[in-house]
């Protein structure tokens, strides 16, 4: 679906079926995916909830296909959400992008907030123990939004400084 509208976006008949197994290719006919009509159906999104897909599809492989139907805005927020133990937090973003946080965010395009900020607005509170399982819920942000040499016109100007 995500390949789907980003291939009409940019006007190409898309290429992807319905679902796996099936010769049926998917197909965006409803009134506001014809072009020209006065009420179209959006194919950007300022927010995007993957839930807990990442937790059944690889983390690369979501971000390729949702990170270009976000609006380039520094309001845009990706949110995913994973099940972790308290020990395994300290290196759920390294698991998360396969490689170094930082160089991987820079090459994705996205950055969780809390690496931004170094806050989070989630309690820690493991009632039972920290081996058991807990959502863990991460907001991403378009990198280049928080990037002050970047020349959109839609940009407001932001900079983010790391003491």
């Amino acid at each position: 679906m995500c390949f789907g509208l980003q291939d009409l976006r940019n006007g190409v008949k898309t290429n992807f079926y319905s679902r796996s197994w099936s010769a049926k290719r998917l197909n965006l006919d409803g009134e506001g995916y014809i072009p020209g009509r006065g009420n179209p159906a959006p194919l950007l999104f300022n927010v995007i909830d993957t839930s807990d897909i990442k937790d059944y599809l690889s983390f690369l492989n979501l971000v390729v296909a949702v990170v270009p139907l976000l609006t380039f805005s520094p309001a845009s927020v990706l949110f995913t959400d994973t099940l972790t133990t308290e020990d395994y937090e300290l290196s759920l973003l390294s698991d998360l992008l396969c490689g170094n946080t930082g160089a991987m965010c820079a090459l994705i395009g996205i950055v969780p907030t809390t690496y931004l900020t170094g806050t989070t607005t989630e309690r820690r509170a493991f009632e039972n123990s920290p081996e058991a399982p807990h959502r863990e819920r991460i907001s991403w942000k378009l990198a280049e939004c928080f990037d002050s040499s970047s020349q959109s016109p839609s940009l407001m100007s932001y900079t983010v400084h790391k003491e």
